[in-house]
């Protein structure tokens, strides 16, 4: 008998050592989610609120709608329409004045101007690039183991020229446009 007291003592202190462990398993579960429910809570209400602020814009956007009759919408659309009239007039007003003291004709003869000086400019330029590898060829020639330097930069004065040239043909279309 003495045995069984002591093996009973014995499985009472393991299901007691095993219920301990169940209810500190327990508690730690408890604690990790009352973090949760921490944490989210203030989600939660945040989404709520949004939930009710958008409610509530949409009802206020139906009730503007609802309250404009018709007959009131053709009103206001013709109001509206009334006030851009009003403001295309008042800026084609400013633009007349303009047009009546000739500045843009001024700007448009500068514009003329200066299109050609930039053609001509341009023009200049391709005849100093041309003469440039011109005069570079020639002191090549003359000078000893200065044919890899030369084509080198023989290489980038075409490259110039070649963009020379495209600028000239735009702004001599572009100039034919017109």
């Amino acid at each position: 008998m003495a045995d069984n007291r002591n093996d009973s003592e014995a499985d009472d202190d393991e299901k007691e050592k095993a219920l301990q462990a169940k209810i500190e398993l327990f508690g730690a579960e408890y604690s990790r989610q009352m973090w949760i429910a921490i944490l989210f809570i203030p989600l939660m209400l945040i989404a709520f609120l949004v939930g009710v602020l958008s409610l509530s814009s949409a009802v206020k956007t139906a009730d503007l709608l609802l309250a404009v009759k018709p007959e009131n919408r053709a009103g206001l659309f013709a109001n509206r329409i009334e006030k851009v009239n009003q403001k295309v007039r008042d800026q084609y007003a400013v633009h007349v004045n303009k047009m009546d003291d000739e500045s843009i004709y001024t700007v448009n003869r500068k514009f003329e101007l200066l299109y050609e000086l930039s053609l001509e400019s341009e023009k200049d330029y391709g005849i100093l690039l041309d003469t440039y590898q011109k005069s570079i060829y020639q002191i090549a020639s003359k000078v000893r183991g200065s044919g890899e330097w030369y084509f080198y930069y023989d290489r980038k004065l075409k490259q110039l020229i070649d963009s020379n040239k495209r600028r000239q043909l735009l702004m001599s279309r572009y100039f034919q446009e017109e």
